[in-house]
């Protein structure tokens, strides 16, 4: 069982700091890429819906941004966390104790 090198503990959490930040980041980053590529979507369905009337080309409008930006998200999310998981592999402390508060790696 792993121990804290500060007090000794076996009371110890990973922290995956990278992964959570990237994940943050890449969805913020994939959302509103997702938007901005989605507004020529948005026009497009703005276009087809105008088969329906106005009412159609509102929410088709509607329909292709959130669409954009919902997947944008989750692919930069993604993206975002394997990237972050890397950093944590070699850059950041990978263990907490909960006992004294020190990080480190073994």
């Amino acid at each position: 069982m792993q121990t804290c090198p500060h007090c000794e503990s076996t009371r110890l959490q990973i922290r995956r700091v990278g992964r959570k930040a990237g994940a943050a980041i890449g969805g913020v980053a994939g959302a509103a890429g997702g938007i901005a590529s989605a507004m020529g979507g948005a026009q497009a369905g703005a276009t087809v819906g105008l088969v329906a009337g106005p009412l159609g080309s509102l929410l088709g409008g509607l329909a292709g941004a959130l669409i954009g930006g919902v997947v944008g998200g989750g692919v930069g999310s993604t993206v975002g966390s394997k990237a972050g998981e890397a950093l944590d592999d070699g850059v950041f402390d990978k263990y907490e104790c909960l006992s004294c508060g020190h990080t480190f790696n073994l």
